[in-house]
């Protein structure tokens, strides 16, 4: 997983939090705003061993869920994805089943009859670094990856 996407614990056993975040948008500051806090969430290595079987590379999946009382989305669709493909769907769609929004987060989201946008980057294990080509980087994701450095400056 792009460790610039997520804020990941450094051991495979711990949950890591998918980016994802309030629609309409909570401004940060207020409650419920910024990025989504999970209070449940697969592991690192869970979350590599949901990579597809026959895919090759990244590949990056943006939801649009509702929020249901304990927390979980639901009624997922999918708004983005690169590469188009059935199995990132279906592993996304399979992910994001096993998340539990906080409750700090759950409580406006309910209130304001709010959805959450959750953007995911599919990625095996040891291929985690390294520059995201262009055709396998959809927003809100690419805003968060860092860009590759620059050349080393050539001596005159």
């Amino acid at each position: 997983m792009l460790l610039a996407l997520l804020a990941m614990a450094a051991l495979g056993s711990a949950p890591i939090q998918p980016v994802a975040f309030l629609e309409p948008l909570v401004p940060q500051g207020q409650p419920g705003g910024g990025f989504v806090a999970w209070r449940q969430a697969p592991t690192l290595d869970e979350f590599y061993a949901a990579y597809p079987d026959g895919e090759q590379g990244r590949g990056s999946v943006n939801l649009d869920c509702a929020v249901a009382a304990d927390g979980a989305p639901e009624d997922c669709r999918i708004t983005a994805q690169a590469p188009a493909s059935p199995a990132f769907a279906a592993a996304a769609l399979a992910f994001v089943r096993r998340l539990r929004m906080a409750d700090s987060h759950l409580a406006v989201a309910r209130a304001r009859g709010a959805r959450v946008m959750i953007a995911l980057a599919f990625v095996r294990r040891g291929e985690d670094r390294g520059p995201v080509p262009a055709d396998r980087c959809i927003p809100p994701l690419c805003s968060f990856i860092p860009a590759a450095p620059p050349p080393p400056a050539t001596p005159r």
